[in-house]
């Protein structure tokens, strides 16, 4: 198991509210920001961490976003969960 962090954005530029959690990998902390995008509708995204490696962002499906400087998306990214590269 590995702790992950994530960073729930709802547009604004306030900081980001975070959950932990641990996981046995990327695939099943995507599932869990999944997971958080659902229950949260106010978050358009969710930033996942895996201790201070490269971050992956899961985003809200049929929104247009703008993102927060901290995660790099951008209007007009596909609803997606971006996999780490590497």
């Amino acid at each position: 198991m590995k702790p992950y962090t994530f960073f729930k954005h709802d547009g604004s530029t306030v900081p980001p509210v975070f959950e932990l959690g641990e996981f046995e990998g990327d695939e099943e902390a995507g599932a869990q920001a999944l997971r958080l995008l659902a229950e949260g509708p106010q978050y358009r995204a969710v930033e996942v961490w895996d201790g201070e490696a490269d971050p992956f962002t899961v985003m809200r499906p049929g929104e247009a976003h703008t993102a927060p400087p901290s995660i790099g998306w951008a209007p007009g990214t596909p609803p997606r969960a971006t996999p780490r590269r590497g």
